[in-house]
């Protein structure tokens, strides 16, 4: 039942984004050029952060409903699936973009019946990169971060370790690092984020080392749980999830907001209900 409530708000979310694109209702002016849909929420990397999970969550139930040949809840997932890949892709959030792919491609991996087809689409990928210098191009200048975004980034993580190297300990507190990171901010073309962007910088800027530590061992352990009991139902959800939050947060924050948060104990207790 929470996994269908998670669905149900992935429709409801994405829906509305599909919407902002046609109409441009709601999108706030920074992003209204572009027609980057925000849905609920006030900027467009949002969506991305709150339906990458899903888009993993409604696959996996989709594959199992489908084996059980439970159509009706599979034409469910399979609309939560779809729907919430093309809000994403409206959303042009390219981290999500890499985050899911990924996400998806893992869960494939440990299903023995899709594991060829993941093989094969990671190969034509590949080649299609390989043989194509545009799309090689393109790729390249987003991994190494030299796009704007990537230079931005670049940007906010130095001046953020500035900032942890003067309080390495207790790093900027919960919700400082606004304030925290002023005595350090050179770049004034750019404004101050509420987080770094970076989910070791994140955590070690509000709750310290400690906390940093504490929540990599957590999700360390989840990730370790999904893998040993892959078996058992629902194991790769989590770790999928877990694949999902770790990719999109090398660049953007994948818990810190409130939704999100509760989504990762969700994922989290299962983790550990599933070794239990």
């Amino acid at each position: 039942m929470i996994f269908r409530a998670l669905c149900f708000s992935g429709i409801a979310i994405a829906t509305f984004a599909i919407v902002q694109k046609f109409t441009g209702l709601t999108i706030p002016d920074a992003w209204l050029d572009e027609r980057r849909v925000t849905s609920v929420f006030g900027f467009p990397n949002a969506v991305g952060l709150y339906l990458g999970p899903i888009i993993i969550l409604a696959f996996s139930l989709l594959y199992n409903y489908l084996k059980q040949k439970a159509w009706a809840w599979s034409a469910f997932y399979a609309l939560t699936f779809i729907i919430s890949l093309i809000a994403i892709y409206f959303s042009k959030t390219e981290a999500a973009w890499i985050a899911v792919g990924t996400g998806l491609f893992i869960f494939c991996l440990f299903k023995r019946d899709l594991r060829i087809l993941a093989i094969i689409i990671a190969i034509t990928v590949i080649l299609i990169v390989g043989l194509a210098p545009d799309y090689r191009e393109l790729i390249l200048e987003k991994v190494l971060l030299k796009d704007w975004s990537g230079q931005v980034r670049l940007t906010i993580w130095n001046e953020s370790w500035e900032m942890l190297k003067a309080n390495p300990i207790f790093g900027a507190g919960l919700a400082g690092y606004p304030l925290a990171l002023i005595p350090f901010h050179e770049a004034t073309y750019i404004e101050i984020f509420q987080y770094p962007h970076n989910f070791i910088l994140n955590f070690w800027s509000e709750i310290g080392v400690l906390g940093l530590i504490a929540w990599l061992w957590l999700t360390a352990k989840s990730l370790k749980y999904g893998l040993q009991n892959y078996k058992k139902e629902f194991a790769i959800i989590v770790t999928g999830f877990v694949t999902v939050i770790l990719i999109h947060g090398l660049v953007d924050v994948p818990y810190l907001k409130n939704d999100l948060a509760m989504m990762y104990w969700l994922f989290a207790g299962l983790a550990f209900y599933i070794k239990k």
